[in-house]
């Protein structure tokens, strides 16, 4: 207890284990309504996708109970102060109407084959003069491009989970704070090449020097 209120844990979660990218709109905002977002896909069956499952839905467990303590749900019979608040909690984010932004992929996965066997979160994130850009890099720092982020490159996400009430409904918002690449995956249907330069028959890597007529004289 605090003032009366108990803690409601952080809200921020960093991935433990990478997932799956699907859909990343991290270099530039979607014009139709001018934020940054991208979708994580997690497996349900392996220890790794049951653990980045269970830490983002205790953020968001943490963000519903933060949303009681700070006045953001209203609702006759729960009250931070009392014993049974994290139960009734619970039940508040199983009832019907309530937006939990991490979901079961299988009502997707019949247009959608990557969904199958997974849980997704789409997290997005509108620019501001605080946070310009979405920071998308791979593990030495290194800044990532549409052609090194695409759909089915694994990556680690930092999220924000905020609870919120509104005349879209109520529920908990994800907050895309970072991305960082961890590795590559098989591209998903759609994601265009890697490499625009492919097809040009040109040699794999960085030229090797910079005499312009090296091999030729």
């Amino acid at each position: 207890m605090t003032d009366g209120k108990q803690q409601y844990g952080s809200t921020e979660v960093v991935f433990p284990h990478p997932a799956v990218v699907d859909f990343p709109h991290v270099f530039s905002v979607d014009p139709s309504n001018g934020k940054y977002a991208c979708t994580f896909l997690i497996d349900k069956d392996t220890e790794e996708g049951k653990e980045t499952l269970k830490a983002n839905m205790q953020a968001i467990f943490n963000a519903v109970k933060r949303g009681f303590i700070d006045g953001v749900f209203k609702v006759k019979g729960i009250d931070p102060d009392a014993d049974d608040f994290d139960a009734k909690a619970k039940e508040f984010m199983r009832s019907e109407g309530f937006h939990n932004p991490l979901r079961d992929g299988a009502p997707k996965a019949e247009k959608t084959p990557e969904f199958a066997d997974r849980y997704y979160v789409k997290a997005s994130s509108k620019p501001s003069d605080e946070h310009p850009s979405v920071p998308a890099v791979d593990m030495r720092r290194t800044p990532l491009t549409s052609a090194t982020l695409y759909s089915g490159a694994l990556a680690k996400a930092k999220i924000w989970y905020a609870p919120y009430s509104n005349s879209n409904g109520t529920g908990v918002t994800a907050v895309l704070i970072a991305i960082v690449k961890t590795g590559d995956g098989e591209r998903l249907a759609g994601s265009g090449p890697s490499d625009p330069l492919d097809g040009f028959g040109l040699p794999d890597g960085e030229p090797k020097s910079d005499d312009p007529f090296e091999g030729i004289v």
